[in-house]
């Protein structure tokens, strides 16, 4: 991870509407109106990983030197993230943040989803 500080590791989890705790199935942002570009994020997790889009990054409070809010870059994945959610799950002795890949609260494919995600997160080594 690139941005807060330099060369901070952490490990990746990709994560949708399918497996996002609490509840199951919403895109609901623990951090609404994060600033970046001079306007709020929103409340709902998202982003495309570009700079004008960074996407969503959960991670326990804490847990990480990186601030909520703060813009920062996974090498991994070559794209812009923003910690803008909380994990519960990501507390431990393994520092690791949930990115969000999509899915809506509406979708019906929870379970392939689910299997996307899996396919997605990338091996402990390589975060």
């Amino acid at each position: 991870m690139y941005g807060y500080p330099d060369n901070y590791s952490a490990a990746i989890n990709c994560e949708s509407a399918a497996s996002h705790n609490p509840p199951q199935g919403s895109n609901t942002i623990a951090y609404p109106g994060c600033m970046h570009l001079g306007h709020a994020r929103g409340k709902y997790a998202g982003g495309d990983g570009s700079y004008n889009n960074s996407l969503t990054a959960a991670a326990y409070p804490g847990s990480t030197p990186i601030p909520k809010c703060r813009v920062f870059f996974a090498p991994y994945l070559n794209k812009l993230l923003i910690f803008e959610d909380c994990c519960p799950s990501c507390s431990g002795s393994t520092p690791h943040f949930d990115v969000w890949i999509g899915g809506g609260p509406n979708t019906g494919k929870l379970a392939s989803v689910c299997q996307c995600e899996l396919t997605l997160t990338p091996p402990r080594s390589k975060a």
